[in-house]
């Protein structure tokens, strides 16, 4: 068995915990510095079907945090509490990734994964200079070519594309850290019909691939940094929960 405490110095290695945005809630979040675990499972979500996969004593580490907003009351009928109580009962521990990974390490995959090598971090987002200009629908072609399974969504300002900002997840929150906005194409995911008006009056055209496609490889890259580090940890199948007619 190995100490929580351990591997949370481990994690915070890889990807800050103060990195976070602060509103986020990454970190460890159901159990104790000092709990032992055997086995470590990785997961986009902390969700009902991987929760009742694990078995006791297993620490789960996920992307997006179970435990979010502040609880009032804990009410083992309703979300999160019905959750969290699987979690105590197996004496499982809890520990979110959130928008510290983003920063450090799933923006930049995300990149790569719809065909751009952006390295440069520029405030929570991966933004670069196109050498070749193009238009919303040409970038939003090359996404698909490269994401053929992702139903993709663009709302196109019409303006020549010069520069791309890149953020997995609901992102967009995120624009107005970018000060010259000028051929501007915003790729993310998650994106409201009223963000896409917004941006489109600015003349920005925003790209949407959906949220789990943007961060669906959460546990395939945090998988490979631990094993490189000596560490097994095995990948929970994680699924969208929504399905498209």
């Amino acid at each position: 068995m190995s100490k929580i405490s351990t591997i949370l110095n481990i994690l915070n290695q890889i990807s800050p915990f103060d990195k976070q945005e602060n509103w986020d809630n990454s970190g460890l979040l159901v159990g104790s510095k000092e709990d032992e675990y055997d086995k470590i499972i990785l997961a986009l979500e902390a969700d009902s079907i991987t929760i009742d996969s694990l078995e006791p004593k297993s620490l789960l580490i996920t992307h997006h945090p179970l435990i979010f907003k502040s609880i009032k009351n804990f009410n083992p009928t309703h979300y999160p509490a019905n959750l969290i109580s699987k979690l105590i009962q197996k004496q499982c521990s809890h520990i979110a990734m959130h928008t510290n990974f983003d920063s450090t390490h799933l923006n930049e995959a995300f990149a790569k994964r719809i065909g751009f090598d952006v390295t440069n971090d520029f405030q929570g987002i991966r933004l670069a200079k196109l050498e070749i200009p193009t238009t919303a629908n040409k970038l939003a072609r090359k996404i698909k070519q490269n994401m053929p399974s992702s139903t993709i969504k663009v709302a196109d300002a019409n303006r020549e594309i010069t520069q791309i900002g890149i953020v997995c997840g609901s992102g967009l929150s995120l624009l107005d850290n970018i000060k010259n906005k000028e051929g501007l194409c915003f790729i993310s995911g998650d994106l409201k019909y009223h963000e896409a008006i917004a941006a489109i009056s600015m003349g920005i055209s925003v790209i949407d691939v959906g949220h789990y496609d943007s961060e669906c490889h959460f546990a395939e890259v945090l998988q490979r940094i631990l094993q490189k580090m000596g560490y097994k940890a095995i990948i929970a199948q994680s699924n969208n929960p929504f399905y498209y007619l």
